[in-house]
């Protein structure tokens, strides 16, 4: 898809949606976190190894001089890379460590739109890499993170 289709593009249906995360049958598990409602993303494409969000940039979400704090950028990375991992692992994960890089600015009124991608995948650890865009299709922001498999009571 091109950036104009995944501005407009509707979230995932909510039986392609359900069907996706109905996996999680434990307790207390979110998928995808409040965060990520709470910050109005969708979900518009997954493919199994890469998922795209689109998360609008909201006044509240500014830092003084009004423009998006790097602190919600990097959460709206984690919240597109944090369910991708759960699909990919089909068990619950946590970051072990991410690399964020931030290139340009953006305000109230852009849309930022992530794609992330499972690099590689070893028993215990997935490895990721999310670039971060504007309605423009310039780069905003890039990730790398390192996830670690929960692989049950320890």
């Amino acid at each position: 898809m091109k950036i104009p289709d995944y501005l407009h593009a509707p979230a995932l249906s909510p039986a392609l949606f359900d069907e996706l995360f109905s996996h999680f049958p434990m307790e207390g598990i979110q998928v995808p976190p409040a965060s990520f409602t709470d910050f109005q993303g969708k979900i518009v494409e997954y493919t199994g190894k890469s998922m795209v969000t689109v998360f609008p940039v909201l006044p509240r979400q500014t830092n003084p001089i009004g423009i998006l704090q790097g602190g919600i950028l990097t959460a709206f990375m984690d919240d597109t890379i944090g369910p991708l991992s759960y699909l990919t692992a089909k068990k619950p994960v946590v970051t072990l460590n991410f690399t964020m890089n931030f290139i340009r600015n953006a305000k109230p009124g852009d849309s930022i739109i992530v794609r992330a991608e499972l690099v590689s995948r070893s028993l215990s650890t997935l490895f990721f890499k999310a670039d971060a865009l504007n309605q423009s299709g310039k780069l905003v922001g890039t990730m790398t993170s390192q996830n670690l498999i929960i692989r049950g009571k320890d």
